[in-house]
This record gives C-alpha cells, structure tokens and sequence, in this order.
C-alpha cells in the first residue's frame, strides 16, 4: 500500500468514526423530531423506528410513546397505540390529548365504553375536541 492509499484508509476510518459518534450523540428529541417529520410526510413506519429509537434512549419520555401511538393508530394498529398510548398516560397521567386518542384507537377495536370514558378523562384536563366526541359518539 502507498503513503497516499493509506492516508485515504486513515481519512475514511476517521470519517466513518466520526458517522458513528454522531448517531451515539443524537438525543431522545431528536428521534421524535425525526419521527415527527417523518410522520407529516406519512412514513409512519420511519416514525415508529425513530420513535422507538428516542424511547431506547429515554425510557420514560412519555411524548415518544404518544407519537408512536399516534403513527400506529395511522397504520390501523389499534392494539399497539392503545399499548404506547397506556404508558404515555402512566408516564404523565394529566396529558389529555393521550386520553383522547387512546379513546379513538379504542373506538376502532369498537370499545365504545373504553373509548367515551377516555374522552370524558380528556374533556376534563382540557382537551376540547373531546367534548364535540362524546356528543357524537357518546350519548
């Protein structure tokens, strides 16, 4: 090997270092930004791998369940967001948009009564849209 080839082996092992750095530094919130993006752009799986790499590194960051909640409640997996969106509320039980979309992916496995007592919890920490469906779907 020449000078010259093992000067670009040691450029592109630094370089591939420095990749491997840069993904270790990426924080929780930068996953769910990432996922966030992804998600307006309807890549709900990209979302959900991103959101699942913010709660590797936070375990308890209750806002990355409730996105990936909402990206598998996009997909039709209504027992999966009913699953992430239970330990959002766990995390942070005064969050009342958890409340309000567990209670949508509850309606679509047809809770009807799941899905109203979540809403009437989410109409009383503020959640406002909650109320227009308990008169829809409720009474």
């Amino acid at each position: 090997m020449t000078v010259l080839g093992a000067k670009k082996l040691i450029l592109l092992i630094i370089f591939c270092l420095g990749c491997i750095l840069l993904r270790a530094q990426q924080s929780a919130e930068d996953y769910v930004n990432s996922g966030n993006i992804k998600g307006s752009q309807k890549n709900y799986s990209g979302a959900i791998s991103d959101y699942s790499n913010a709660i590797e590194l936070e375990p308890k960051y209750g806002l990355a369940y409730f996105y990936r909640g909402a990206a598998k409640e996009q997909l039709g997996d209504h027992k999966g967001a009913i699953t992430d969106f239970d330990k959002s509320i766990e995390i942070n039980p005064k969050y009342g948009l958890a409340y309000f979309y567990r209670g949508i992916s509850k309606f679509g496995i047809e809770d009807k009564e799941g899905s109203c007592a979540d809403w009437n919890k989410a109409g009383k920490l503020g959640c406002s849209t909650a109320n227009q469906y308990i008169k829809d779907y409720c009474n």
